[in-house]
Order: structure tokens, then sequence, then C-alpha cells
């Protein structure tokens, strides 16, 4: 599917090396990931043109892509933390 997607004929596809289809498809997921880049950044700018300078999101709380770095969330929850909030959430519903 994805030989497809990146413009491969059937008899290119089957040409390749396993090690040349992979290569392949990093170029092609690096392109993609460019345009939605592009795209993102685009619409960010329409998004500041409209907005006042105090209201503004950062780019990656506007459009999130796969590729941002996640925030760090804190340590995670113990067990005990973990049945104490069920409990709570179980109460409120």
């Amino acid at each position: 599917m994805l030989a497809i997607e990146a413009g491969l004929s059937i008899e290119q596809f089957w040409g390749l090396t396993w090690r040349e289809f992979l290569l392949y498809r990093k170029g092609y997921e690096a392109k993609q990931l460019a345009e939605w880049q592009r795209t993102r950044l685009i619409a960010y700018i329409m998004y500041c043109t409209n907005t006042e300078s105090g209201k503004r999101k950062d780019i990656q709380d506007f459009m999130p892509l796969t590729t941002d770095e996640l925030p760090d969330r804190g340590e995670p929850l113990t067990q005990e933390q973990f049945i104490e909030n069920m409990k709570k959430l179980s109460q409120a519903i």
C-alpha cells in the first residue's frame, strides 16, 4: 500500500531490495512530515493574524503533530493513587 502511495509501480516495488524499500519509505515519510509541518505553519500564521497576542496558543498546542516532543507529565501514579482516583471518579458519577 505504501509503495503505491509513494508513487512506485508494482514492477518498481518488486525490483527493490528490502533495504532500498526501507530507505524509500523513510524518504517518503520525511516528505510527508515536511508537508504537515508546512500546513501547520500556514494555518498557525492565519490563526496569529486573527488572534490577540496575549491569547495565542503555542504552535504545538494549536496543531500537535506526532513528531512533537511531548510535555513532561511528571511521575506516574502509584497503585494507591490510581485506586483513590478511581474511587473519587466512581463517586462523582
